[in-house]
């Protein structure tokens, strides 16, 4: 049985940058074929047939949810990594059949929060109910620290370009969870 994966091309070339130091260009080709796969996946008609396969597969096979790529990343860690309208969909559903996917690390020491958390920018929003049903599965999630020693909150203080202060890092735990 093959795990079921997301497709992720701009993830997986950040990941091929990050860990193998490649110093290639991407191509103008490759930009615009990656370009194009976002777009399909963000078409409301592809996003909704992406998610009855997923829900298919994880009915017939669930398992599969739980099964990881060679670098210990899951479905959800995939989803997370290059967050879409889409792809926040397929990752509520995930964390709603296999809760205790949301524990799952990867070679790295990350959960597939660090990577929503860190992988923030203008363009991007996490949809409430993702973290909301995130920080439901797994109540410790903010707390849990990667390889290298950071949290998805420091991930997240790191990304939105803020000065990080004990006092915004509280301030921000706070507004996520709700209080």
């Amino acid at each position: 049985l093959r795990p079921l994966h997301i497709p992720c091309p701009a993830g997986e070339y950040n990941l091929q940058q990050q860990h193998f130091n490649s110093t290639d260009v991407l191509t103008d080709q490759e930009v615009e074929e990656m370009r194009v796969k976002k777009t399909l996946v963000d078409d409301p008609g592809v996003a909704e047939m992406m998610l009855q396969a997923i829900r298919a597969i994880a009915e017939a096979h669930p398992s599969s949810v739980a099964k990881t790529n060679m670098f210990g990343r899951t479905p959800l860690h995939l989803a997370c990594m290059d967050l879409t309208f889409s792809r926040a969909q397929a990752a509520e559903y995930l964390i709603r059949h296999t809760p205790m996917i949301t524990q799952l690390t990867d070679h790295t020491g990350s959960t597939a929060l660090h990577y929503l958390m860190e992988n923030q920018d203008a363009s991007t929003v996490i949809p409430h109910s993702l973290l909301l049903n995130y920080l439901q599965a797994d109540p410790q999630a903010l707390e849990r620290c990667n390889k290298s020693g950071f949290t998805p909150l420091d991930l997240y203080l790191q990304s939105s370009r803020s000065v990080p202060t004990r006092q915004s890092h509280f301030a921000v735990r706070r507004q996520m969870l709700g209080q």
